[in-house]
């Protein structure tokens, strides 16, 4: 369900609650860019489980296994073009939970 059709039938007051609830776009670029090797930009999504896999990724690479190194720059590339749908995914989680809200 996309957020352009949930967001008209929430009241106002559910309205607010997803307001002051949504993920910011920019917060996660911004996290994505400069902390996106550890994984940050997930950590404020709520999307642990990527967290894990990429501090892994990152933990070999303090290790110093040189092949895993490339593999992080591939990942985090990826992971910049990633955060865009994963925030509009968890703003949609938060809409349909405020849409059950009162």
């Amino acid at each position: 369900m996309k957020l352009k059709t949930i967001l008209p039938t929430l009241s106002p007051y559910q309205l607010k609650v997803y307001q002051e609830s949504k993920k910011s776009m920019v917060i996660a670029y911004v996290l994505a860019l400069f902390l996106g090797a550890v994984g940050a930009q997930y950590l404020y999504i709520g999307r642990q489980r990527w967290v894990f896999v990429v501090g892994i990724i990152s933990l070999m690479i303090s290790v110093n296994v040189s092949w895993v190194a490339g593999i992080n720059s591939i990942f985090w590339f990826v992971g910049i073009f990633h955060t865009c749908f994963s925030v509009q995914d968890k703003n949609v989680e938060i809409a349909k939970d405020c849409k059950i809200l009162i």
